[in-house]
């Protein structure tokens, strides 16, 4: 054998070996694998909705009421559908303001009537009444208006 077949003889039984490790690295390699399960579930439940059926209301006030405080004469009502026995939550901002055409404006200090921002959808229907105290009158005449928003959603 010369020299050149001798070398070559060994580098094919070096690639040979080298390829059986690769191969039995695999094999081994599959012989400690294990697999596993997730279930994946998925709830769907009736949305939560809230209607406004009244207005809060003021009524009406005089300019020599002007720095007195005043209480809503009608307290603006919602009326709450969703899924039956669940509870929500309502949540509304702290105050809101109201103003004329001429831009004078008074702050509506906001809460929900009982103090109850947790409730519950007996039935799947919920009603409830927000009210609103002007701690100072304004001194210029005209009609005052604005709008607050209430959101409602599952309790956790």
């Amino acid at each position: 054998m010369s020299r050149n077949s001798f070398r070559n003889t060994r580098i094919l039984a070096t690639l040979a070996g080298a390829a059986g490790l690769a191969v039995s690295g695999a094999a081994l390699a599959e012989g400690s694998s294990d697999t596993a399960t997730a279930n994946v579930s998925l709830e769907v439940m009736q949305a939560i909705t809230v209607d406004a059926v009244q207005d809060m209301d003021f009524g009406l006030a005089y300019t020599s009421q002007a720095g007195s405080g005043l209480t809503a004469d009608t307290p603006a009502s919602f009326s709450v559908q969703g899924a039956d026995g669940d509870d929500y939550t309502i949540a509304l901002p702290d105050s809101v303001e109201i103003s004329n055409d001429d831009n004078d404006s008074a702050t509506v200090a906001l809460e929900v009537a009982g103090e109850e921002t947790t409730r519950n959808l007996k039935g799947g229907e919920d009603d409830f009444e927000v009210s609103g105290t002007i701690g100072s009158l304004p001194g210029e005449t005209g009609t005052y208006s604005g709008e607050f928003t209430v959101t409602v959603s599952y309790a956790d």
